[in-house]
């Protein structure tokens, strides 16, 4: 979905990629990096309604567009202040998410992580299907 160069646009580390199938039907990866680890994972069978459908999972769940694009951006239940945010996509029948976690834990209460993958969703929206 990004190149290299637009990871390392973003600190984190092409190189440094590790699976991050949840054994939910999503595929996906995570890329190490700092100040965040970015996940990047397709989900063909949730579309946003069914996302919205698990709200209850989220202290945050919130429509926004990206790049003209139908999205979702959340925060999981328990995560707030934390450092975790994830922007979600409408993409085909589906959704691709884009998480940001910041990998120190102090940086989640002075930054905010949702504007973090809001930026990233940037670039990858435009991909999409």
């Amino acid at each position: 979905m990004l190149s290299p160069e637009e990871l390392r646009g973003f600190g984190v580390d092409p190189d440094n990629k590790r699976d991050a199938d949840q054994g939910l039907g999503d595929v996906g990866c995570k890329y190490m990096g700092d100040p965040f680890v970015l996940g990047l994972s397709k989900a063909e069978g949730d579309d946003l309604a069914s996302w919205e459908r698990k709200r209850s999972n989220f202290d945050r769940l919130e429509p926004n567009s990206v790049a003209g694009r139908e999205g979702l951006v959340g925060i999981t239940k328990g995560s707030t202040g934390k450092g975790i945010c994830r922007q979600i996509l409408a993409a085909g029948g589906g959704s691709v998410t884009v998480q940001v976690t910041y990998t120190d834990p102090d940086t989640g209460s002075t930054s905010d992580p949702c504007a973090d993958a809001t930026r990233v969703a940037e670039l990858v929206a435009p991909k999409l299907p």
